[in-house]
């Protein structure tokens, strides 16, 4: 006897629904925009056999984030050959307080609490900071001589008017890719073929670079004549990064990547 009752609720339930159309199931939200340049300094050492693992994240995190990921690797600590060691990365090394690799800084910022971070979360640490803006502006001049191997640089920063942070620095590196070289692999073995990028080679700048002095809220710095003559690298494979950091607690706010030469 309750049967057609069922039956006449079930009719009312289904006629109550609306027929929503296939293509209107799902729709897809478009990420907001990338912000700014991100810089993430990937500690490391050809004696870490860890440290190619983290060299696959940072294809994976290249292929997402593109020209808003500035990398560079710092070889140093017990790990590294003294012949990839730079002195303002040993620098930074002690600084930082970075005594297990691979480790990661992404805009020298904290991070769930942490400023060090293993790879598998430099992405994550990414994903925080590079939606919003920076609130300054670099560009670089280069002025590179081949002939003399003297580089020249003016660097432009500028910044926006409410950015409340008073004592900031410029800093240059160079970096080099394409360097073959041995590197200890996870499974305990030696590639002795091992390609290395974005090796820090040189801050032509100093260690901590130079503090900026703002008028009309843009600064300018010159480097003049930094000698490449006795350098080994290939310069066709060199990159010069400059940043913006906070000289309170080293956070950098913007970065900028440009071939060293237009070969």
């Amino acid at each position: 006897m309750k049967k057609p009752y069922w039956i006449f609720a079930l009719i009312l339930i289904m006629s109550s629904c609306d027929i929503i159309p296939e293509d209107q199931f799902l729709k897809e939200v478009p990420n907001p925009p990338m912000e700014r340049v991100v810089l993430l300094e990937d500690y490391t050492g050809q004696k870490c056999v860890n440290c190619p693992n983290a060299a696959i994240e940072i294809d994976l995190l290249s292929e997402i984030f593109g020209k808003n990921m500035i990398v560079v690797a710092i070889h140093a600590g017990v790990f590294s050959i003294p012949n990839m060691q730079t002195d303002a990365g040993n620098a930074y090394n002690d600084y930082f307080n970075i005594i297990s690799y691979p480790k990661g800084l992404v805009n020298r910022r904290i991070y769930n609490s942490e400023q060090t971070l293993e790879h598998n979360i430099w992405g994550q640490a990414i994903r925080d900071i590079i939606w919003k803006k920076s609130g300054v502006s670099i560009n670089i001049d280069n002025n590179y001589n081949s002939s003399s191997n003297l580089l020249n640089l003016t660097v432009q920063v500028e910044k926006e008017p409410d950015l409340d942070i008073t004592n900031l620095s410029l800093q240059i590196w160079i970096t080099e890719n394409k360097l073959v070289k041995p590197q200890a692999m996870p499974d305990g073995t030696y590639d002795m073929n091992y390609v290395h990028n974005h090796v820090l080679r040189d801050a032509p700048n100093g260690t901590w670079g130079t503090s900026l002095l703002f008028k009309n809220n843009v600064a300018e710095f010159t480097l003049s004549d930094f000698s490449l003559k006795d350098k080994d690298w290939q310069f066709k494979n060199c990159d010069i990064i400059a940043f913006v950091y906070n000289e309170e607690n080293k956070e950098v706010l913007e970065s900028i990547k440009i071939p060293l030469t237009n070969q």
